[in-house]
């Protein structure tokens, strides 16, 4: 748990703590624990992914999957798919992303409500509308966002974050349809949630929707006002890739929406925090976000 807080905060040695990993994944082996060999799999995936190494993060998940497949809590390999599926939309690629996901759902809707501990469905939800939104799908995407706000108003005040994710994403969904009423009540709500929480990463995508609203409505100064704030916002988490892929997904946002200054703009943003720890696998992708 100490070095899952340290990972989560970018306080790690990647040298020292796989190090550490591996020893704990030899004991797990030798007493026969796949419960415990599925968390420390999950640890390394996620240290693997604040530094950068995301194709060899889906590999570590999926022995992860395996492991919780053959111990008592099974249900915990329908979050590791979840993982693996936003790492496949990270690299950008949003089908696979899509495809893994959506069979994530199915496994989980077959099994009881009792059985989702750990709220994977809002997160699938979530992650489902944002991957379709991504992919210039509103519709199918407008679908999952509403699920997440149909659920009891108990179960969206535990799940905070889906609910965010929900009400950004509508924002889009309507933002692309013109119909800006709706749009700025789905960000004002997004917001209102967020300046309750401690999430830069969300504050970041909030602030990053209002931009493109002041945008949209011909307000360039209140546009910049937003897009600093969220570059602000993020700067302080900006050690981890996790946190430095919310530039380039934003960066990717702007290049669809034709948008060619803004997109280069988080573009470079993105380069120059990857290259600061040492991450290259998107330098050709960010070189033609900057000079799209």
């Amino acid at each position: 748990v100490e070095l899952f807080n340290k990972i989560a905060h970018g306080q790690f040695d990647v040298e020292e703590d796989m190090r550490q990993l591996n020893k704990y994944l030899d004991l797990a082996h030798q007493i026969n624990s796949p419960e415990a060999a599925g968390n420390v799999y999950l640890t390394i995936f996620f240290l693997q992914i604040a530094v950068g190494q995301f194709e060899a993060a889906i590999a570590t998940i999926e022995k992860g999957v395996q492991e919780f497949e053959r111990s008592q809590f099974k249900q915990r390999a329908l979050g590791c798919r979840i993982n693996q599926g936003e790492t496949y939309f990270i690299l950008g690629d949003v089908e696979k992303a899509i495809e893994v996901y959506a069979q994530t759902l199915l496994a989980l809707e077959q099994q009881s409500d009792e059985e989702d501990h750990f709220g994977d469905r809002f997160i699938l939800y979530a992650s489902l509308g944002t991957s379709y939104l991504a992919h210039d799908d509103e519709d199918i995407a407008e679908q999952f966002f509403h699920r997440i706000l149909e659920s009891p108003e108990k179960t969206q005040n535990q799940y905070t974050n889906a609910v965010i994710e929900a009400y950004i994403g509508l924002a889009e969904v309507h933002l692309k349809r013109d119909e800006l009423d709706e749009t700025v009540a789905r960000a004002n709500l997004a917001w209102d949630i967020v300046q309750r929480q401690n999430d830069p990463r969300r504050a970041f995508l909030v602030q990053c929707t209002l931009g493109h609203i002041a945008e949209r409505i011909d307000s360039p100064q209140v546009a910049e006002t937003h897009y600093q704030a969220a570059i602000e916002t993020l700067k302080p988490t900006l050690k981890s890739a996790y946190n430095i892929a919310a530039l380039l997904h934003e960066a990717r946002y702007q290049h669809r929406h034709q948008n060619v200054e803004q997109a280069a703009r988080f573009a470079t943003l993105a380069q120059q925090y990857f290259h600061a720890i040492d991450v290259h696998i998107f330098d050709e992708e960010l070189t033609r976000l900057m000079s799209a």
